[in-house]
């Protein structure tokens, strides 16, 4: 499975992906079901290593907890550190299971025009 992103700043194409990721999965939300909110702080030599160790810090995450999370506040993206809060909601199941961001074709850079594009695959 993939999911490709554009977005103005590279905070908002880490969210996009992360969107695009739990749009995949398909989560059926708990009745009644809160907002909750899961704070992050992931490092990577890199911002290809950034993106794929938040988004499995995010499938972690939710694994653990039963969670998805559809946004997420991105406080610091530096060059080795991305900080924030994952905001979601819990669940009874995911109807597609996602295992792993991976490195495989993975892509994330400006464009000319200036926004950011990204592009992920995810093993299932």
């Amino acid at each position: 499975m993939a999911v490709r992103a554009e977005a103005p700043t590279k905070q908002e194409v880490f969210a996009a992906v992360l969107q695009g990721m739990t749009a995949a999965a398909e989560p059926v939300f708990s009745e009644g079901a809160q907002q909750v909110e899961r704070e992050f702080s992931v490092s990577g030599s890199d911002l290809e290593t950034l993106l794929v160790n938040f988004l499995n810090e995010a499938i972690g995450l939710a694994n653990i907890n039963h969670e998805a999370y559809s946004d997420a506040r991105i406080a610091s993206l530096t060059g080795d550190r991305v900080e924030g809060v994952f905001l979601g909601r819990p669940t009874t199941h995911l109807e597609t299971e996602i295992k792993a961001a991976t490195y495989h074709g993975l892509v994330i850079h400006r464009l000319p025009s200036g926004d950011w594009t990204a592009k992920v695959l995810f093993d299932v």
